[in-house]
């Protein structure tokens, strides 16, 4: 952030208020939408690790997401193409999230990622 609009808001009678408002928030949206639009793409990636070290006989039926699905059903069963479609279409819907956020910030915004 350019140090001179700092000092001609203190010249202007700024508060500290109004820089954060009017200075530090304009700023820094550029980089919280790039941020936005890259977190976007892995809402449907999960802690499977932390997962799979919690379970038990218990809890596997409401414990189960689709990375603990598709390591059950890859490694235990051997369903290798259904787990490999699984995960593709876990990429796919990614995909289209980040396309889909990156529109919504074009048209709110005018900021895109590309």
């Amino acid at each position: 952030m350019d140090q001179e609009l700092y000092e001609a808001a203190t010249i202007d009678g700024a508060t500290k208020l109004q820089k954060v408002i009017h200075i530090d928030f304009p700023c820094l949206l550029p980089t919280v939408t790039m941020m936005l639009i890259l977190n976007c793409g892995s809402l449907l990636s999960s802690s499977t690790e932390k997962t799979l070290l919690f379970q038990t006989g218990g809890n596997m039926a409401k414990s189960d997401i689709i990375g603990t699905y598709v390591y059950t059903m890859g490694l235990t069963q051997g369903q290798f193409s259904y787990t490999a479609a699984i995960g593709l279409m876990v990429n796919v819907v990614n995909f289209v999230l980040i396309l889909s956020v990156n529109q919504l910030s074009k048209r709110l915004k005018g900021e895109t990622l590309f």
